[in-house]
């Protein structure tokens, strides 16, 4: 809980800022000179504050010293430091060494232990000394830690346990009249401690299932929860500010006023610059990884397109090929309707030949038969020309000669129809081979 009581180094005059920074080297040279060096490593700017403010108000007398520091050896360092200095390290030796018990108790941290063991007999001393502080102190982890274990929820209650605690810190001198303004002053200031730590670990709190009183309250959206701790926060050191203008300070006023007005916001704008910078460094990352979800849909898409086009390439292709292969098919059936048709014409004009020969050869069986018939008459004309010759010759030479040419008629006849009859019968059979013949061929 230390480190959020600090100054605005960037709006101090560079005397105040000589002036705070020699407090400071003062609390670190007391430390060392009341606990060693060890003591040393409690040092921290939440107790300058105190002195700085203890100081301007009982206008105590300061000693200052020149000295080589470990750190920054380059260059003389002036320590200033005073009877407030002598108490600030006491109250910083009790509070450190009480939070490091516990931080053991809470996280079992042996590296915690172990320092508070180193610090122990420092702390029976000094508590011995200032019995009210360290009383307080141990009342307030002790109510906190029943606090933490019912889960209280009350904001106001759990930060006003911190709030008395710091308030009975700050009260220097308890019948001091001006105790009561302090123990107010420390009371608010305890409270503001208490929600900037809560506010600063809610989410580590939260990783590690911690109490906080933060994480019990429920928030519609993030900027609620932001407008609600900004407004505890200010309302805090607004009584804080109330309290010190009523305080008669005048030395080193202007000092008091850049920490309660300026410093101790400066840790609470270091945490909000450091959640925004996280909140957009999430944001780049969400809009990268929506980019690159994008682009992987975008190719996706693409390869889809490619796919769907390549698919309608193969389909047309195919269809094509189908279409050629109808056509062939078809052609092929047309050229076999085709060639059976021929076939058949083949078929039918064969047939008439045939028949056209058969025709020619009843024809021609017709032909020999009316030869035949003829053959037959004219063998009766001869037999009667013979007769009538014979009769003739019987009669004379003129009925001889008539027989003669009776039968020179007969034999001119005979030889011509045989040469005729010969002659169509060949033709027939050349027409019908040759036809027969084209038929096969075909």
């Amino acid at each position: 809980m230390f480190g959020y009581i600090n100054v605005n180094r960037e709006k101090l005059s560079a005397q105040d800022k000589s002036i705070y920074q020699s407090y400071y080297c003062g609390l670190c040279q007391k430390l060392r000179e009341n606990f060693g060096r060890k003591g040393q490593m409690l040092l921290n700017y939440d107790m300058t504050f105190l002195i700085v403010l203890l100081t301007g108000l009982y206008e105590l007398e300061d000693q200052t010293a020149e000295f080589i520091c470990a750190i920054h050896p380059a260059k003389k360092q002036t320590a200033r430091y005073n009877e407030a200095t002598r108490y600030a390290a006491a109250m910083n030796l009790l509070l450190c060494t009480k939070n490091f018990e516990d931080d053991w108790n809470d996280n079992h941290s042996y590296t915690k232990k172990a320092l508070s063991q180193v610090f122990k007999k420092d702390y029976e001393r000094i508590a011995a000394c200032y019995p009210r502080q360290e009383r307080a102190i141990r009342q307030y982890l002790r109510k906190l830690e029943l606090a933490e274990k019912s889960r209280e929820q009350n904001v106001d209650a759990v930060a006003g346990l911190t709030g008395e605690m710091l308030g009975e810190i700050f009260v220097w001198k308890e019948d001091d009249v001006w105790a009561e303004e302090l123990r107010c002053l420390g009371f608010y200031m305890g409270k503001f401690i208490y929600l900037m730590d809560a506010y600063e670990d809610i989410e580590k709190d939260g990783k590690n299932h911690c109490y906080n009183v933060f994480r019990l309250m429920q928030y519609e959206t993030e900027l609620d929860f932001e407008t609600f701790s900004r407004l505890l926060l200010t309302s805090m050191m607004s009584e804080c500010a109330k309290s010190f203008e009523r305080l008669p300070i005048l030395l080193h006023a202007e000092i008091c006023r850049n920490i309660l007005y300026s410093g101790v916001w400066t840790r609470y704008e270091y945490l909000r610059m450091k959640k925004k910078a996280k909140e957009e460094k999430k944001s780049r990352s969400i809009a990268k990884m929506d980019a690159e979800k994008a682009e992987k849909a975008e190719k996706a898409a693409r390869a889809k397109n490619e796919k769907d086009k390549k698919k309608e390439k193969i389909q047309k292709s195919s269809k094509v090929k189908k279409n050629q292969k109808e056509k062939k098919n078809e052609t092929v059936n047309n050229e076999a309707v085709d060639h059976k048709l021929v076939n058949n014409e083949t078929a039918e004009t064969e047939t008439a030949e045939y028949e056209a020969a058969d025709n020619q050869a009843v024809n021609m069986e017709a032909a020999r038969t009316e030869a035949a018939e003829y053959e037959a008459v004219n063998n009766e004309a001869v037999i009667t020309v013979e007769t009538a010759g014979h009769e003739a010759a019987k009669t004379g030479t003129a009925g001889h000669e008539a027989a003669k040419t009776g039968t020179a008629g007969y034999e001119l006849v005979n030889n011509d129809a045989a040469k005729t009859e010969t002659a169509e019968y060949e033709a027939a059979d050349n027409s019908a081979a040759k036809t027969k013949t084209a038929g096969h061929k075909e």
